[in-house]
Parts: structure tokens; C-alpha cells; sequence
């Protein structure tokens, strides 16, 4: 700020009074000493239940810090916190092992490396790290990372290559690159960002964010695609179906769309919700209160439409057919 006097390093601004003078920190110290004394002679009330102050309930065992830790201990680290789940080099996570954490007979399919499961390891063992300071977690985290961001990366198309041989190589370098494995490598770079400030895992994160809104977002939709071409220039629909990542995402997705306008599926808001596009902006206009958790929307030609209800949190799961008013 203009005009801010900025001390020195290490300089120790003094207290000052209302009026703007310093206050030497003897005076500072001995008015603390007689609060703390006051405070010290006051016998301390204790809350009852009939007192005004509530009686904090007991935390819930499912709440407790030391049930995650043991949960962390006891059932996760035996299957990731061994020699199997580590690869070789360190970082080079095998993706497919048995259910005890062994490595699976060799096969071109059980050597592959997924980059949405190297991801994953990388988010585990930073997580791993924050719950328990032990340093060989950050290690592990660091050595995906790196491993990552040395085999995953297309130099000449940009994005990620979905699948790596055990050598690190592509297992096809012109495959479509899905928007999931981007999903997958933001946690990754987040959480070991969360944990350590490292400029460079930031700026992996915010790259995978750029990609992602540059690359992927479509803003005539308000859609993200659900792949693209190696060369991030064409389209493709892994699942078919004309849906798009977003459906399971986020709360509301404009799956039925005509003229201008979308009917959102809500899940939270247990609504659809009726907007209208204007260029790359869109509003609310209407607004149908379903009282239930609403999945999907999708549209019949003769102008119907059906809407599947989420099964879960007390909705009904239902289908149901919506047919205009004649």
C-alpha cells in the first residue's frame, strides 16, 4: 500500500495506545500478568445440564481422529505401503495387483500403467503424508509426480497420454484422450500441493485447469467433452451416448435442450430447472420443485420427457414420463 511504513525483518513493531503512542513492553507484560492473575483468582464455572452453556456431546467414534488414523494404518497402508504398489523405479506405480497387494502374472494388459491410477497413488500417498508426517509418504507422492510429469506428458500434441507401457512409453500414442485422467491428475497435483507449496506442482495444477476450460469446455453447452482427439482438435464421445462427463459431476447438466433453452437436472437443488441461452451466458428463467433427487433428463421425440430420480438420500428412484400440455 502506498504511503505503509514496512519494518525491517526481524523487527518487533511495539504495542501502541489509542492515541497512537508506543507502549513499552514492560507495561505490556505487567498488564498482562494482572489479567491472567484476575482470571487465575475466578474459580472456573462448570456447565451442567441445566446451565444456559450446552454440554458438548461426546465425538462420535466414526469422527474421531484416531479411528481415521487406525482406519489409515490397519486397512489402507498393508495394500499401499509395500514393495508391489511402488514400481520400479520408485514412481512407476503398478496399476493392477491382487487382492493381498501382489503383483499380477505378467501380460501386456497387467503391466499397462494407467495415468488416472498413478494419479491416484500420487493423491493417496500425499494424503498419506498430511494424516501422518512420516516423510516416506511425501517421497512416494514426489517419485509419481515425477514420474508423471517425465512419461505422461505428449510433447508435440500437449495433454496426457492415458495408458503407459511399464517402461513409461505410450501403449498408443495416437489414442483419444479422455477428460477423466485430467480429472484424476488435478487431484494429484492439488493435494501434493495442499501439502507441500511447491510452485511446481501448482503450476501442473493450474495447467490441467487451462487445458480442461481451453480444450474441453464446450460454453455453447456449458458442457465438458468427454474426450478429445490426440490432437485436442476433435471431439469424441467415449461412452456413445451423447453425454458428457458433467452428468456425473456436477448437480445440474442441460440434457434436454431446444431453441435456446435447457432443462437442468438438480440433485441437490431437487429441481429442474428451465434456463435460456444467450451466446456463451445463461439465465434462470422457471423453476420445477420434484421433491426428489433428479439424475438425468433425457427427451422423446414426440416431445415427452423422461427423468430418472436418484436412488439414493430418501429419493424415490423412479422414472417417470413428463408429457407436454396439450
Amino acid at each position: 500500500m502506498a504511503g505503509a511504513h514496512i519494518p525491517p525483518v526481524g523487527a518487533r513493531p511495539q504495542p501502541r495506545r489509542g492515541n497512537g503512542r508506543r507502549v513499552a513492553p514492560m507495561v505490556v507484560v505487567a498488564a498482562l500478568a494482572a489479567m491472567l492473575a484476575t482470571l487465575a483468582s475466578t474459580p472456573a464455572s462448570i456447565p451442567t445440564q441445566d446451565s444456559p452453556v450446552a454440554v458438548a456431546e461426546e465425538i462420535p467414534e466414526v469422527l474421531r481422529g484416531d479411528t481415521w488414523l487406525r482406519h489409515h494404518r490397519e486397512d489402507l497402508m498393508p495394500y499401499w505401503d509395500r514393495p508391489e504398489a511402488l514400481g520400479e523405479p520408485l514412481g512407476n506405480f503398478p496399476s493392477f495387483r491382487g487382492p493381498e497387494g501382489e503383483l499380477l502374472p505378467e501380460s501386456p494388459e497387467s503391466t499397462v500403467r494407467g495415468v488416472s491410477t498413478l494419479a491416484r497413488q500420487v493423491y493417496g500417498y500425499s494424503h498419506a503424508f498430511m494424516m501422518t508426517g512420516e516423510d516416506r509418504y511425501l517421497t512416494y507422492a514426489k517419485a509419481g509426480l515425477d514420474w508423471i510429469n517425465t512419461k505422461a506428458k505428449d510433447p508435440v500434441y500437449g495433454g496426457y497420454y492415458g495408458r503407459l507401457k511399464i517402461n513409461g512409453h505410450p501403449v498408443d500414442p495416437y489414442a483419444d484422450k479422455n477428460v477423466f485422467d485430467l480429472a484424476s491428475l488435478g487431484l494429484a497435483y492439488g493435494m501434493y500441493f495442499n501439502v507441500t507449496r511447491d510452485p511446481a506442482a501448482e503450476a501442473g495444477l493450474l495447467a490441467v485447469r487451462d487445458l480442461i476450460f481451453d480444450k474441453y469446455y464446450d460454453p455453447a453447452t456449458n458442457r465438458v467433452k468427454d474426450a478429445l482427439s490426440r490432437d485436442l482438435l476433435t471431439e469424441v464421445d467415449t461412452g456413445g451416448n451423447g453425454g458428457d462427463i458433467t452428468d456425473l459431476l456436477v448437480p445440474g447438466t442441460p440434457t434436454v435442450q431446444r431453441s435456446g433453452n435447457a432443462l437442468l437436472a438438480g440433485l441437490s437443488s431437487q429441481a429442474i430447472v428451465r434456463v435460456v441461452f444467450d451466446g456463451t451466458h445463461a439465465r434462470e428463467v422457471e423453476r420445477y420443485d420434484m421433491g426428489q433427487r433428479i439424475r438425468e433428463l433425457e427427451q422423446h421425440p414426440d416431445g415427452s420427457v423422461y427423468v430418472l430420480e436418484d436412488e439414493r438420500d430418501g429419493s424415490g428412484g423412479r422414472l417417470l414420463m413428463l408429457v407436454p400440455r396439450r
